[in-house]
């Protein structure tokens, strides 16, 4: 527990949601178990058009605010929503499926002040079904890379973000028309107007490894948001070269990098699947976007 909390900031927690009664209980009881002091913390969870019993899990804790996303179905306009209500200096972002260590926000504040940060990403640690597999091996080395990303592309991921309120006065909110790639679009919006965002390993929050469905929807959101964010990637032989299966050299260094011990030829065989598969999907997720465009110009 925060043994001063004379100059500790208030603080809001802001947890998009859509129909996961039962991950979305655990992310809370984790935000509610939390050591930032209470009277100073404040949970808001923004349902987007949930058509299960999610809202009304969400209504068995009476210190969590419940509010609702109405026009948009977008996980960053239920968190513009969620900022737009809240009253904090410093607003925490967490997914819904992921599951925060007892000292996330302590851990995140703290780091803040001792770097004098406006930003700060935290650590995603993946969890793995009793048999992992080879989707959730590929996520787990693929995705939300947090300390890299922050230090190699000044981007964060809203799967674990701490940022002042006043990053998000000057530079506005999360763009709302893409389903996936706001919070690093934005994010390298921060840094680009000299915003500094750190990394911290001890602000932790638990993330499920995807399966082979979820990562193959995954990917398709973020070939369009790719789509609209990128550009450069409309040239026609680069669509069509994203249809290649990935090199095995590639593959195994990434591996070397991200793995500390060695996979199976049979786990490699199907890792070796799994990421073409993610390839393919990620790039009709760009080509539904390109047609998408060509369909609103006529």
């Amino acid at each position: 527990m925060i043994s001063d909390e004379e100059d500790l900031p208030e603080l809001s927690v802001i947890i998009p949601v859509y129909n996961r009664p039962e991950k979305i209980r655990t992310c809370i009881e984790g935000v509610l178990n939390q050591t930032y002091p209470e009277e100073l913390t404040e949970i808001y969870v923004v349902d987007n058009k949930s058509t299960d019993q999610t809202r009304e899990v969400v209504k068995e804790y009476s210190r969590v605010n419940l509010e609702k996303e109405n026009e948009i179905q977008s996980s960053y306009a239920a968190r513009n929503t969620g900022i737009e209500a809240c009253e904090g200096h410093v607003i925490a972002m967490i997914d819904s499926d992921c599951d925060p260590v007892d000292e996330w926000l302590e851990n995140g504040v703290k780091k803040m002040i001792e770097t004098d940060a406006d930003l700060v990403g935290g650590n995603v640690e993946f969890t793995f079904s009793k048999r992992r597999k080879a989707s959730e091996l590929y996520d787990s080395i693929n995705n939300m890379q947090v300390e890299s990303d922050i230090k190699g592309r000044g981007v964060a991921k809203t799967a674990n973000l701490f940022s002042k309120r006043k990053v998000f006065d000057e530079i506005g909110l999360f763009p709302e028309d893409v389903k996936s790639g706001g919070d690093v679009t934005w994010t390298r919006k921060a840094t680009e107007n000299n915003f500094k965002l750190v990394y911290s390993k001890e602000a932790k929050v638990r993330h499920p490894a995807r399966r082979f469905i979820s990562s193959m929807k995954k990917q398709f959101r973020v070939g369009k948001g790719k789509y609209s964010n990128d550009e450069k990637s409309k040239d026609p032989m680069k669509i069509l070269k994203r249809f290649n299966p990935p090199k095995i050299s590639y593959l195994k260094s990434k591996l070397e990098e991200k793995v500390d011990s060695k996979v199976s030829k049979q786990m490699f065989a199907r890792l070796f699947l799994v990421v073409w598969m993610v390839n393919v999907f990620q790039n009709l997720g760009f080509i539904y976007g390109l047609f998408n465009d060509i369909r609103r110009i006529k």
